[in-house]
């Protein structure tokens, strides 16, 4: 479907943005203005506006590896088929997994031998 848009603030020169595949949600958080320029006065930039995406999410989780734990991780990702689409091992997939392994089967305040913070 292909909807005529008007552009704010000239919608009295008859100037519209053509939209193909009109969606209501969408096309809420798009709005056109002009953008204000020294250089270009009648510029038309458009703007998105971010909307949260729905579904759950997942936990944002840093760790520091040497080059030899990251290969490592590399071989036993492509070991278990963890792949991306451009067919690389999909390490944050296992890490994700290792890590709900261990909050479901390790005992709480559980550490290494020789474990020892580094801060």
């Amino acid at each position: 479907m292909r909807i005529a848009l008007p552009l704010i603030g000239l919608a009295t020169l008859g100037i519209f943005l053509l939209v193909d595949n009109w969606h209501p949600v969408r096309a809420a958080g798009l709005r056109c203005r002009l953008a204000r320029s020294r250089r270009h006065p009648h510029q038309v930039r458009q703007e998105v506006t971010q909307v949260p995406r729905s579904g759950p999410r997942r936990p944002m989780i840093g760790l520091r590896m040497a080059d030899e734990q990251v290969e490592a991780l590399d071989e036993r990702a492509v070991a278990e088929d963890l792949l991306t689409k451009a067919g690389e091992p999909n390490r944050s997939e296992l890490l994700r997994i290792m890590i709900e392994y261990a909050k479901e089967n390790m005992p709480d305040g559980w550490r290494p031998d020789g474990w020892a913070y580094i801060g």
